[in-house]
């Protein structure tokens, strides 16, 4: 069976792009869908140093495990000043370090997410990611941005509803674009 690992890259427990990856996985039907979060895997930040003295992490080990059982990704990156969190990054590194030839997505396709309060929605953020992703062998189908967060939902208790039918479209567009890849996969 073909398996999605979907996460925000964020480790902010109330992180609106973790609130969109879960909207977003609301919306596909069933595939099986692994939802993590990075809070879950804790790293210290990557350096050669590090690296040298104390090995490939235990949570990066875990996480290459999770990259390796899955078929495709969908990834919401949140933005900060212009660029991806640090956290998300910091995984990257750990994960192409404990990788063979640093390609640890293994041209398995990626749809990225992105957004902010702002009416960019945290687009550099998701073209940053993009550029990682593909450098560490990650075959990057689709992108979308959803600006404005605050304005484009509808909260109820603690689950919330986007009320643009145009990003509603985009997302659904996006998805089945992936999940269409993900079945058609051998």
């Amino acid at each position: 069976m073909k398996k999605i690992l979907a996460f925000a890259g964020s480790t902010n427990p109330a992180s609106i792009n973790k609130q969109l990856v879960s909207y977003t996985l609301s919306m596909i039907e069933n595939p099986v869908i692994t939802f993590i979060d990075l809070c879950d895997f804790p790293l210290p930040v990557y350096s050669a140093e590090t690296e040298q003295n104390q090995g490939i992490p235990e949570n990066a080990i875990k996480l290459l495990e999770l990259f390796n059982s899955h078929d495709a990704f969908i990834i919401s990156v949140a933005e900060h000043n212009g660029s991806v969190t640090a956290a998300f990054k910091n995984m990257l590194d750990w994960l192409s370090r404990a990788s063979e030839n640093y390609q640890f997505f293994k041209n398995k396709p990626v749809l990225i997410f992105s957004t902010s309060p702002s009416p960019f929605g945290g687009q550099r953020a998701a073209m940053h990611a993009e550029q990682i992703i593909n450098a560490v062998g990650g075959n990057v189908i689709g992108k979308q941005s959803v600006p404005n967060f605050y304005q484009v939902i509808n909260k109820k208790d603690n689950n919330f509803e986007i009320n643009d039918a145009a990003i509603i479209k985009g997302l659904d567009d996006h998805l089945k674009l992936l999940t269409d890849q993900v079945f058609s996969l051998s």
